[in-house]
């Protein structure tokens, strides 16, 4: 059986200079659940999932949410990135990101998204999933 290789759409970001008042912001690199690799996950429930033998990811999937964190926080103007020490950091884990089987074709991707502060105080920890058209493309 061969292997197919596929890369997913990611929106343009509208791009913009950052606002005078933005917040700063440290983004660290995006850490993906271990089972979040290269082979294509599904799943039918909440607690049935599997992977695709004959279907891949042409990178990580936590590359993919560093490139889409970076357009949705930098390159709208939303923050300005910095990577000076006492500043506001935020930490990203990838927790789903997986083909939906029915009843159409969707994706699930979810965020758990930890934000410190310039002294490096807790200051949320929070987890979001967003559902929505998988578009993808073969590599």
């Amino acid at each position: 059986m061969p292997v197919r290789t596929f890369r997913p759409e990611l929106s343009e970001a509208a791009a913009g200079a950052p606002r005078a008042d933005a917040p700063e912001l440290r983004l660290r690199r995006v850490v993906a659940a271990a089972h979040l690799r290269d082979r294509m996950a599904w799943r039918v429930s909440k607690v049935e999932y599997g992977f695709h033998e004959d279907l891949r990811w042409a990178e990580e999937p936590g590359a993919y949410a560093d490139r889409a964190l970076e357009r949705a926080l930098f390159q709208s103007g939303a923050c300005r990135r910095t990577e000076a020490p006492g500043r506001p950091a935020a930490e990203v884990e990838l927790r789903a990101f997986e083909g939906v089987r029915s009843p159409s074709r969707e994706a699930v991707v979810t965020l758990a998204v930890r934000l410190w502060d310039e002294r490096g105080v807790g200051l949320s920890y929070s987890s979001s999933s967003k559902t929505g058209k998988l578009f993808i493309v073969r590599s």
